[in-house]
């Protein structure tokens, strides 16, 4: 994503956040808006927690976190 994209959505973004940590639903449904909206909104939102991860964890360990999720989650689609 251009740098210049995720400089606009990043205070949306954090907002966003925020309202969702705060369990702010009419909040969040004002912040993200339409669908069009949250498009462009979601790959900032998942840069800045992604980022977030990576700080309090690492990379590694968090590429192997989702890493294992998605081998179970895998697992248990393929069980079915």
């Amino acid at each position: 994503m251009p740098p210049e994209i995720v400089r606009d959505e990043r205070p949306r973004a954090m907002a966003a956040i925020a309202c969702w940590l705060e369990r702010d639903k009419a909040g969040f449904d004002a912040v993200v808006g339409t669908d069009e909206e949250t498009a462009c909104l979601l790959p900032v939102v998942i840069g800045e927690l992604c980022g977030a991860l990576e700080r309090l964890v690492g990379l590694g360990d968090l590429r192997l976190q989702v890493g294992a999720w998605l081998d179970a989650h895998r697992e248990g689609h393929l069980a079915a």
